[in-house]
């Protein structure tokens, strides 16, 4: 599956007083993007399973500010047999780079919070 985009637009409440998205402003941007992307993966089939963060790593390279339209690109791959990376990157389109990228890795686990196999359906369609 390509690289999931999600188009976002920066409002008054994801800014501080100076009119510049927060920091953790980025972590709710891209949480989304990973929603985002996993309601097309399991439309695409894969039956979803309970994924709970296991590490987040971000890096900023350039503020977004009140107004922007930016898109959240996302794409995901198989990082072990119980967990599932991310790799995401906030991005104003028709500007060179990025403003944000992140590792997300997210673990497989049961109802009561136990480590489990990925399904099958979704490792298929991860590749």
């Amino acid at each position: 599956m390509g690289p999931h985009r999600l188009p976002i637009r920066i409002y008054l409440e994801d800014t501080d007083a100076q009119g510049v998205v927060y920091h953790a402003g980025y972590v709710r941007f891209l949480e989304r993007g990973r929603t985002e992307l996993c309601e097309a993966l399991e439309s695409a089939g894969g039956d979803l399973p309970r994924l709970v963060v296991h590490e987040l790593r971000l890096k900023y390279r350039k503020p977004a500010r009140l107004g922007d339209r930016l898109e959240v690109v996302s794409t995901a791959r198989l990082a072990t047999p119980y967990r599932v990376t991310f790799t995401q990157r906030i991005e104003r389109p028709g500007e060179p780079g990025h403003l944000c990228e992140g590792t997300v890795e997210v673990a497989c686990t049961d109802a009561t919070g136990r480590l489990v196999r990925i399904p099958e359906a979704l490792v298929r369609l991860l590749g």
